[in-house]
Formats: C-alpha cells, sequence, structure tokens
C-alpha cells in the first residue's frame, strides 16, 4: 500500500473517529494531512496555541477539536508506517504527543509491531514508560486493514484500551 494512500484512509477513519468517540465533550473543526511542521500550518487554530511557534515537527495526521465548555483547542494526532512499527516510530510519536498535551496519539501500521516492540510491550512497567505521554494519557498502536481501509479492531495495543477504539 502506498504511503499516500495510506494517510487518504486515516484521514477518512479519524475524522468518523473523533466526531463519534468526541462528540459530547467536543467539536470536530478539522481533519487535516500535514505536509509541513504544525508550525507552519496556516490554521488560525493551531496558531492560537500556546507554543505552536516551537512546533518544529510533522505528524502525517491531525485531528482539531474545540472543548464544547472551556473552547479550548485540542490535537488528536497519528503517525502511521508502511512497515514494522519500531521503537523509533513509537518514540517519535511519544515526543509529540507529549509536547502537544495530545488528546488523543495512535501509531498505525500495515505491518504490526515488530517482534522486539512485542516483546516490550508484555512488561507492563515498559509498556507504560513506552506509551504513557500524560499521567493519563497513553498512546495506541493498530495495525491498518488494507481490505476494510480501517483500523483492524483486535490489533489495538496495548490490549486493556480496544474498547476505546
Amino acid at each position: 500500500m502506498e504511503k499516500s494512500d495510506l494517510t487518504s484512509g486515516i484521514k477518512t477513519w479519524l475524522e468518523v473517529f473523533l466526531k463519534k468517540r468526541y462528540s459530547s465533550d467536543m467539536v470536530v473543526l478539522d481533519v487535516i494531512i500535514t505536509e509541513s511542521n504544525l508550525s507552519k500550518l496556516a490554521n488560525s487554530y493551531v496558531k492560537s496555541m500556546a507554543n505552536y511557534s516551537s512546533w518544529e515537527f510533522k505528524p502525517d495526521v491531525i485531528g482539531i477539536l474545540k472543548h464544547r465548555l472551556s473552547g479550548a483547542i485540542r490535537l488528536a494526532i497519528v503517525n502511521r508506517t508502511t512497515s514494522s512499527t519500531s521503537l523509533k516510530e513509537i518514540g517519535e510519536l511519544h515526543t509529540y504527543a507529549k509536547v502537544l498535551d495530545a488528546e488523543f496519539a495512535i501509531l498505525i501500521s500495515t505491518n504490526g509491531p515488530s517482534n522486539e516492540v512485542n516483546l516490550l510491550l508484555l512488561d507492563q512497567p515498559i509498556r507504560d514508560r513506552l506509551l504513557q505521554y500524560n499521567p493519563s494519557k497513553s498512546m495506541f498502536l493498530a495495525t491498518w486493514d488494507i481490505n476494510k481501509n480501517e483500523i483492524a479492531q483486535n490489533s489495538v495495543l496495548p490490549l486493556e484500551y480496544r474498547n476505546k477504539l
């Protein structure tokens, strides 16, 4: 699968997911395939966020949410890979999610996690250090089902978070 096709499919999936999952608390303002660093995005919502000018990185897809009560702008971020998920990709998304204090972060792969990652995820303390970017938030790993053009529900890791997707 081409990365551009995967990215388009993820964008469509993310729009539906965010509207379904967050509609009671937040309004989905936009879902964007990022072509440049977040600091250079011509998006007024992103520009209204504190410290946006220092965000010299580019998640593959972002969802922009607005909290219904407070009006706070929040970001949901997705990175994707057409190979097996490695520690490098996990570390990259973990850093992005921590800097942004993302509302939601997921790493999607067409091949699932590498054997190295699977072994590390078996150990709870290591899994928490790898995936938790906030005391109450953890990023997810998932495999993309090419035939259905969506996340394979039984692939979501950690297992205890499958019901959140």
